[in-house]
């Protein structure tokens, strides 16, 4: 069964939206270092999750042109599931062939 993104909401990702989010990731991760020495787990884990999330707002956006917006974060998820069947699907249509390994392959002319 194909995978359907669609069930959460989503926002278009630009540019300008890919270099904020990818912005707000560095600075959980930076937050989440700082913490490691200074304060709780939970200050850390929190940073490490929310730079997580956001790195994958940010692959989502960056290969779809949207990205998660719901609190369902597996959404993202599906979504990148769909842009994968897609891509697989046109690298098929345009002369790729599947090797036993299960590596994609463009023929050779």
């Amino acid at each position: 069964m194909a995978p359907r993104a669609g069930k959460g909401k989503t926002a278009q990702a630009n540019d300008a939206v890919l270099r904020k989010r990818m912005l707000r990731v560095e600075e959980h991760l930076e937050l989440a270092q700082f913490a490691e020495g200074e304060f709780g787990a939970n200050a850390v884990i929190s940073n490490y999750i929310n730079a997580a999330i956001g790195a994958g707002d940010v692959i989502c956006g960056a290969l779809s042109g949207s990205y998660n917006r719901s609190a369902d974060h597996f959404e993202a998820v599906r979504m990148l599931k769909l842009v994968g069947e897609k891509r697989r699907r046109k690298g098929f249509e345009h002369g790729a062939t599947k090797q036993d390994d299960g590596q994609l392959q463009r023929c050779r002319p």
